[in-house]
């Protein structure tokens, strides 16, 4: 208790002498020295950078970047260009006593008096990392304080919203960071249990119990991630503090606030890191606006990981607005993550070219815009399915595209396709195949189904439910079930001209096993088979069925000309 007792007495001390500072009562973060050694504390970015300021009675005015929001004000600290000034953070020497101030966005424009020497320098929405050293050598502790939070910072406070005090404790070795919000009833330890990974919630001010913020400790509210936008002056993701004479940025491709991308923008064509990650945070949104082209551009430099990542996270978002576009060169990645959403507007376009990688861990893929495989050969990553819906249309424009083991391919919903065209392949590995139901179709023309290893089976093509598929001139090789048609028969509906046409087309079996069916009809109508050839390299092999149908309204199929070479037998 004594020990308390003299903690508490300090922090009324300290913030008495805070008050009575003009300069102190006006800042949003205050960092007092209150050992007898000096130190230093370094703070610089640990995500993206979000700017914006906040002015009563106007709607916020949001960009992403790390220039500062209103050019037309001097803040005090040298300019590192001569057109503005730049929220980068900074470093300051901190004597025994004495204090530093970090102000937020557009803040520092006050009247000093012989107060720029306890200016460390401003920060904006993002996460920031606090280093504090004793020395300038020797690491005393760090931590990350969390401004990813549109609703914080806007409410008229008299004091600092967040004191920080470094404190030596009696018969302590060491020093400790001590915080405490502003308007809270305690102050709180770095190493508090509630203080996860060292990192302080701007919109969960711990000792603050207020439903405002929420009761603290056990519900601590949600941030609100705002809506940014780029910078017309910026052209390349992403963007790094380094650049405007800040401090050193990690993670700088972390996008952890609502970005729209407003112009075309690249990534750069030197990499500084190996991987370059761009992340979509849980529970963000990066939309590519309308008409606006993102491309990951191949780099200059090279080597086994000199390439962009762009990951979105479970329950982020990447959203593309109608006529938008994402080009992913050699060797960029786009990753969804389970849980994520990629959603496409009407005439956007993800487009993987040769060398570049689409990987999707279970995301949604939504809307009615198209992902298109171009020219060259693409591979997967490893995962279990792919599920596409809701109208998106998975192009293979004479492309060749390669799934691993136990994979399926699922289209489902009105509208969504798989289109090959002409000269592309799609391999499977073993227990991989495609599935479409709920509306979803094929169009292939003169294109190859077939597995990846010639001597292996993979499942084949399964096509049920209500909808429209064209499958002409093309090859099916090593399928186990070939071509399988199911409830493609409504007595009400009268598909026009089929559900389903498969003419000119050629089923093969190069392996060493009996594969099940060629083609398999089951509860549909309107059906052309035309023209189609099934062979085997082994005549004793084969098929166990050619064309098999059951349960067909028979009036409504039309089998023509279907020759088999194999030992199976054509129904």
């Amino acid at each position: 208790m004594k020990e308390l007792f003299s903690f508490c007495v300090v922090l009324i001390f300290l913030f008495v002498d805070a008050i009575a500072q003009p300069l102190i009562g006006q800042a949003e973060i205050l960092f007092r020295n209150s050992t007898e050694h000096e130190i230093v504390l370094v703070v610089s970015p640990a995500s993206a950078v979000f700017s914006g300021f906040y002015t009563p009675a106007t709607e916020h005015f949001r960009k992403y970047s790390l220039t500062r929001s209103n050019l037309s004000q001097e803040p005090f600290w040298p300019l590192r260009r001569s057109d503005t000034a730049y929220i980068v953070g900074g470093s300051k020497l901190i004597l025994p006593g004495d204090y530093c101030v970090i102000d937020f966005d557009d803040g520092l424009y006050y009247d000093f008096v012989n107060s720029a020497s306890k200016v460390l320098g401003g920060i904006s929405y993002g996460l920031w990392k606090f280093e504090i050293f004793q020395d300038s050598a020797q690491l005393i502790d760090v931590f990350y304080f969390d401004e990813r939070d549109m609703n914080h910072g806007t409410g008229p406070f008299n004091n600092p919203d967040i004191f920080f005090s470094l404190v030596r404790r009696n018969g302590s070795s060491s020093d400790s960071v001590l915080f405490i919000f502003n308007a809270a009833q305690d102050s709180v330890n770095l190493y508090d249990s509630r203080i996860l990974n060292k990192v302080i919630k701007s919109w969960h001010k711990v000792g603050l119990y207020s439903p405002i913020y929420g009761q603290d400790p056990i519900n601590p509210g949600s941030p609100n991630m705002g809506q940014f936008r780029t910078l017309n002056r910026e052209r390349n993701i992403p963007i790094y503090a380094t650049d405007f004479g800040g401090m050193k940025h990690s993670n700088a491709g972390e996008i952890d606030l609502n970005l729209i991308i407003e112009h075309d923008i690249r990534t750069r064509d030197t990499l500084r890191e190996f991987p370059t990650n761009l992340v979509i945070s849980k529970g963000t949104e990066l939309r590519i606006d309308y008409d606006v082209v993102f491309e990951m551009i191949t780099p200059l430099n090279s080597g086994t990981n000199f390439f962009n990542l762009l990951t979105v996270k479970d329950s982020a978002w990447l959203s593309l607005y109608p006529c938008a576009t994402l080009i992913i060169d050699s060797p960029n990645e786009l990753r969804l993550e389970n849980g994520s959403k990629l959603t496409l507007a009407l005439g956007s376009n993800i487009l993987i070219r040769n060398g570049g990688k689409f990987c999707n861990e279970g995301g949604k893929v939504l809307g009615a815009g198209h992902v298109i495989f171009d020219k060259g050969i693409h591979n997967t990553c490893e995962f279990d399915n792919f599920t596409a819906s809701d109208s998106i249309k998975i192009v293979l424009d004479s492309a060749t595209l390669s799934l691993p083991d136990d994979y399926t391919l699922h289209l489902k919903g009105h509208e969504t396709a798989l289109i090959l065209n002409p000269g592309s392949k799609l391999l499977f590995g073993e227990n991989s195949g495609i599935v479409c139901d709920s509306g979803a179709r094929i169009i292939a023309n003169d294109a190859t189904f077939a597995s990846v290893d010639s001597t292996k089976k993979w499942n084949g093509i399964s096509l049920n439910d209500l909808a429209s598929d064209t499958i002409k001139n093309c090859t099916i090789k090593n399928a186990m079930y070939g071509i399988m048609i199911s409830d493609r028969y409504d007595s009400e509906e009268s598909p026009e001209p089929y559900s389903a046409e498969i003419s000119g087309c050629s089923f093969v079996n190069q392996t060493s096993q009996v594969l099940n069916n060629a083609i398999y009809l089951q509860n549909s109508a309107h059906v052309l088979l035309k023209n189609n050839a099934i062979t085997s390299n082994n005549l004793s092999i084969g098929f166990t069925h050619g064309i098999y149908a059951e349960y067909c309204p028979g009036e409504m199929l039309n089998i023509i000309n279907n020759p088999s070479t194999s030992s199976g037998q054509v129904a």
